[in-house]
């Protein structure tokens, strides 16, 4: 008999992304992953209630999701969540009940600390034993930031109200931003972080910390800077770089209008708008946490909760 797989569904504020994977703990294996940007926290921040159309992007994207799925893995153990957009929207829990239909029952709706701490689990799975960490994920309305050990586990998360769709709306950044704007949002980014970074408590380590970024905009600079003509999560993944050249990406993309930024090798025309928010906040929590360099993880959120779907720490949405 075949053995099953395990899905992950993320309802994220800019993405719904989908991860079925086979194994169980250190022995997972990736099958196959499908993203679509649905923005569904498109406008959150500003009317503080989800945009009818980014619900029905987000509903339509999780039914194509799941016959993908259904196609890929006939026997299923799945399990979708919810993140920012849908915990800080008034009508989010009306949202999570739409989800029924598609799933059979109400995604899983976590808190921040629960996303920082699965994230956090994602992210050291493949990282070398016995190091300290440093870690942030930045998503589509809030970041997570956590340190700990690879063998200790997490040991502090933050979860903060920073994301490239919140920050790219509220300072128009999306096209071709002006200096001020750019400005004016490195201050706010960094007034929202610097509480978060010192709270912070890597694992004890002589060495530095590794510094970890993952999420939509890590692993777009990432491929950006590689050049990809189409992603590669296996060369994308352990990329290393360098903070100085961050810098220099976000002058270059400030530069350019949101269609120029799509033109580029690594840049999808869904991504382009958001990017510059996202790396000012990667960039941001690099500064204050004293970092010149940092390599990039695919395994966030998603990996971590397959890891805890597998070993039966977290109950599942469905099974098939």
């Amino acid at each position: 008999m075949t053995a099953p797989c395990w899905a992950i569904v993320d309802i994220g504020s800019n993405t719904v992304m989908t991860l079925a994977v086979q194994g169980r703990g250190a022995g997972l294996a990736e099958l196959a992953e499908w993203q679509t940007t649905t923005r569904l926290g498109q406008g959150v921040d500003a009317s503080g209630r989800l945009d009818p159309a980014a619900r029905r992007r987000t509903l339509e994207a999780i039914v194509d999701h799941l016959r993908h799925c259904r196609e890929r893995c006939p026997r299923c153990v799945g399990l979708a969540v919810a993140t920012s957009a849908a915990r800080d929207a008034r009508d989010g829990a009306e949202f999570l009940e739409s989800c029924c239909e598609a799933l059979g029952a109400r995604p899983r709706l976590l808190s921040g600390d629960e996303e920082a701490a699965f994230t956090f689990r994602g992210i050291v799975s493949d990282l070398p034993p016995g190091r300290a960490v440093v870690h942030l994920d930045v998503g589509g309305s809030s970041s997570e930031a956590t340190a700990g050990g690879t063998t200790a586990g997490c040991r502090s998360a933050e979860s903060v109200r920073l994301g490239c769709v919140r920050i790219g709306e509220r300072f128009e950044l999306m096209d071709r931003p002006a200096p001020a704007a750019v400005g004016a949002a490195r201050v706010a980014i960094r007034a929202a972080l610097e509480p978060a970074c010192r709270r912070l408590d890597p694992a004890p380590d002589p060495r530095s910390p590794l510094v970890v970024l993952s999420g939509g905009s890590a692993t777009t600079y990432a491929a950006v800077s590689l050049g990809l003509e189409r992603y590669e999560a296996r060369r994308v993944h352990g990329w290393t770089g360098q903070t100085v050249d961050l810098a220099a990406a976000i002058a270059r993309l400030c530069a350019l209008t949101a269609a120029e930024r799509g033109a580029l090798p690594g840049l999808s025309p869904d991504r382009a708008p958001v990017l510059p928010a996202g790396l000012l906040i990667l960039h941001e929590f690099l500064d204050l946490v004293g970092a010149t360099a940092f390599r990039v993880s695919t395994r966030g959120l998603r990996f971590g909760l397959a890891r805890a779907l597998s070993a039966g720490d977290v109950e599942p949405t469905w099974v098939w």
